[in-house]
């Protein structure tokens, strides 16, 4: 099952999704911020790839869900709300990233 539709170039309404990602850490984060992980990169060898989502919903999409756990520092993002995190405590919802088609 495909979680959710995002777009390689810009559209109207769209803003931008930054996914990070460190092969070294075997992490990901996606953020809408630009500063929110030192715009582009890190010494822990954080990259970027950027696509497009809608910030607030539109006709068909659906919300892309964003957890952080205090306990291990890392977030957890799923547009599929069974996979959701909410009902393990060490989870903390934090919201609605963005809207994915």
């Amino acid at each position: 099952m495909r979680d959710g539709h995002v777009f390689p170039c810009p559209r109207d309404g769209t803003v931008p999704l930054y996914r990070y990602y460190s092969s070294k850490h075997r992490d990901h984060h996606y953020t809408t911020n630009w500063v929110e992980l030192r715009a582009g990169g890190d010494p822990e060898g954080y990259v970027y790839e950027v696509c497009y989502v809608f910030p607030p919903p539109m006709t068909g999409s659906k919300p892309f869900f964003r957890y952080f756990n205090h306990k291990i520092k890392d977030n957890f993002f799923t547009a599929n709300w069974a996979e959701q995190r909410g009902g393990n405590g060490d989870w903390m919802h934090e919201g609605v990233a963005a809207y994915v088609l």
